[in-house]
């Protein structure tokens, strides 16, 4: 990933700086926020797949002969 779109995806992960770019800290320091970094990306892919299979699991409930209404559809 380069220039905005990396950062981007670390602000959406609630992180404002690339922990990797930090020379003035300590390694255990450095670890200790990878680890943090990970348990949030790590919550963040299971909201996804979580919300995924709710999806999936709505389409199944929905009727085979369902239809919409021609008056919902936005042209």
């Amino acid at each position: 990933m380069q220039g905005k779109r990396r950062d981007s995806f670390f602000n959406g992960l609630g992180i404002t700086e690339d922990i990797f770019n930090s020379k003035n800290k300590p390694l255990p320091k450095i670890i200790e926020e990878a680890k943090e970094t990970l348990e949030k990306a790590t919550k963040f892919i299971n909201k996804i797949d979580s919300e995924r299979q709710t999806s999936i699991n709505n389409a199944k409930d929905v009727p085979e002969n369902a239809t919409i209404k021609e008056e919902y559809v936005n042209l």
